[in-house]
Formats: C-alpha cells, structure tokens, sequence
C-alpha cells in the first residue's frame, strides 16, 4: 500500500510543478485533491491494519505542518499555494511515533530548503542567460548606488589581514560573495521578474509593486497577492500595471520529495554521525 502514496504523491506534485511553470500558481482543487487522498489513505490503512494510531499520527503530522506552513507563510518564504501544498502531503510523514513524524519533517523540511536554494540559483542563471545585457546593465546601476567600489576595496584590506589570521581571509570572500549576490538577485528581480500588464491581465494572487490608486481608493501592496476584491477594482484602472513575479517554488517540492523517499535513511545516517 505504501507504494500507492508514492505514486499518488508523484503524479500530484507532477501536476502542480507544471501548473507552477505555466502558471506560478498551483490549483486549490489541486491541493485538496492531494489531501483528501493522504487522509483517505491513512482512513483505510487504520481500517484495514485494525490500527487506529495512523490516525493519530496523522492528525499529529498535520498539525505539525499547519504550524510550519503558517510560520513560512506569514514569514514570507511561502506563497499561499506552496502553504497549502506542505499540508496537503501531510501523510507522507506519518510513522510509527511521534518522534519519527517529527524526524521526517524535519528532514524534508531541510531538503526542502536546500531544494529550493539550488532550484532558484538555476532559474536566476537561465533568467541571466535570457536578458544577460539589461541585467548587466542593472548591476551595475545598483553597484554604483551602494557605493560598491568602496567596498571592495574594504574587502581587499581585510583580505590582506588574512596573512595573520585565515579568518580575515574568508570574511572578506563572504561578505563580497553576499553583496554581489544581493546585486544579482536585485536586478534579476528588476529586469525579469517585475513585469506591466494591462488590468485584464490581471490575476488573482497577482502582488504588485507598489500601491495603485483608482478613483478615490488605494489598492495596497499585499504579500498575499490580490483577492477578488481589489482585482475587481483594479479592472477600472486606466492604463498598465506593474507587478511582481515570483520564482515557481513547487519544483523545490518534487525534488525534496524524491530525495526523501529515496535517500531518507542515508540522509538521517549522515546527521547522525555529524551530530
């Protein structure tokens, strides 16, 4: 039976990664579908295995990842259909305690993480590749903006303190290393993902750039993104609106997946040994 979460997890997380690439939004009968069949799965497992502690650790793993979902979103990690998405495949956590629950999260969570770092390092580099001129050009607007000459020299003379303590030597290439990727992903943000559209054109869970007015009523930037409200008054807005894309996560969700289904044990092994 354990085979058939798998796959119904897969051919989820497949469809909603496609529907995230098209769309940078994934269906909420999507993700309802996802978690009625991980309940429903763990409904019959307790039935047929006369065990009713599955539904006990899934009620358990659900709220764990209510708490998790809730904490990413209103930290501003998450997007309302990446929120819903970890609570849908709940049941993929659930084992025989409650600490093993606790285990599994923890180390899709991780994954999750270290997933969605390499994801969004691959996607800025294609996006570089696609508009490599306008990007260049902006970092080097905003390196001027923050003065970034000057801090590279600050960086070659701590650089130069290495010679009495390596230490000295690594702040320096981190500190450049940082600055240097806050300019790429600035521009990046500025030249690819900040796009204008006509109201039309407009989505719900859109988020703009900044706050619009129309008529005698302001519309405000919302992390949430736009709701049916403010979309229908923004439709009486004369003229383009810019608003802001954000990076498709959900393919962050497949490979974390795949990672912790297949490599879990090796993954808690080398933790193990590292702690």
């Amino acid at each position: 039976m354990i085979e058939f979460l798998f796959w119904f997890f897969l051919c989820g997380l497949v469809i909603a990664c496609i529907q995230d690439l098209r769309r940078t939004e994934v269906d909420n009968w999507l993700n309802t579908l996802i978690f009625i069949g991980g309940s429903a799965f763990l409904i019959f497992s307790s039935i047929f295995q006369a065990n009713y502690w599955f539904l006990v650790f899934g009620l358990f793993s659900f709220i764990c990842l209510f708490i998790i979902s809730n904490l990413m979103y209103y930290g501003r990690i998450f997007a309302g259909g990446d929120y819903r998405l970890l609570i849908a495949i709940f049941a993929l956590f659930v084992s025989s305690s409650f600490i093993l629950i606790l285990e599994n999260i923890g180390i899709f969570i991780f994954l999750l993480f270290l997933s969605g770092s390499l994801w969004g390092i691959l996607l800025s580099l294609f996006f570089y590749l696609k508009k490599s001129k306008e990007v260049n050009r902006e970092m080097i607007r905003i390196g001027k903006k923050f003065y970034f000459k000057y801090l590279f020299l600050a960086c070659v003379l701590i650089a130069f303190l290495g010679i009495y303590n390596f230490i000295f030597l690594v702040l320096s290439c981190f500190i450049l290393f940082s600055f240097v990727l806050f300019i790429f992903t600035k521009a990046i943000e500025k030249e690819v993902m900040i796009v204008s559209l006509f109201p039309n054109k407009l989505r719900l869970g859109d988020v703009l750039v900044s706050d619009v007015r129309v008529g005698k009523r302001i519309v405000k930037v919302d992390w949430g993104g736009l709701n049916d409200k403010t979309l229908g008054l923004l439709k009486k807005y004369k003229g383009k609106i810019k608003i802001k894309n954000g990076i498709p996560f959900v393919p962050a969700f497949l490979i974390a997946f795949l990672l912790f289904w297949f490599f879990k044990e090796r993954i808690l092994e080398f933790f193990q040994i590292l702690f």
